[in-house]
C-alpha cells in the first residue's frame, strides 16, 4: 500500500497562450484558486498549492486528470506543473519576530 503525504503542487502557466482563452488572462489564476480550494488545498505562494490532508501519488494522477477536465486551456497554458511530497515543515516567522527583540538567527 502506497503511503500518503502532503502534496506541494507548483505550476507556469503560459500568460500568452492564456490570453487566447481569457480576455483578462489574470482571471485563470483566480479560477486555478477555487480549484484547488475546492479540492483542500491551501494558496501558499504565487502559482504553488499545499494539500490540507494527506495523499497517495494516484490521488495526484486524479486530480491532474480533474484539472484537465475542468480547464480545457490546460494542456496548451500549463508550461510546467510539479509535484512535492511534503514531510516535516517548520514555520520560521516566529524567528523573524524575536529579531526585532534583540535575537537574531
Amino acid at each position: 500500500m502506497e503511503r500518503k503525504y502532503y502534496k506541494a503542487i507548483n505550476f507556469d502557466l503560459d500568460t500568452i497562450e492564456l490570453k487566447k482563452f481569457y480576455p483578462r488572462y489574470q482571471q485563470a489564476y483566480k479560477d486555478v484558486l477555487k480549484f484547488f480550494r475546492e479540492r483542500d488545498f491551501s494558496h501558499r505562494q504565487g502559482s504553488g498549492y499545499v494539500s490540507n490532508k494527506k495523499m497517495t501519488s494516484a490521488d495526484i494522477v486524479d486530480l491532474v486528470g480533474d484539472l484537465q477536465k475542468t480547464f480545457v486551456w490546460s494542456d496548451t497554458c500549463i508550461k510546467r506543473i510539479d509535484v512535492t511530497n511534503v514531510s516535516a515543515q517548520y514555520d520560521l516567522t516566529e524567528l523573524l519576530k524575536k529579531e526585532e527583540q534583540g535575537f537574531s538567527i
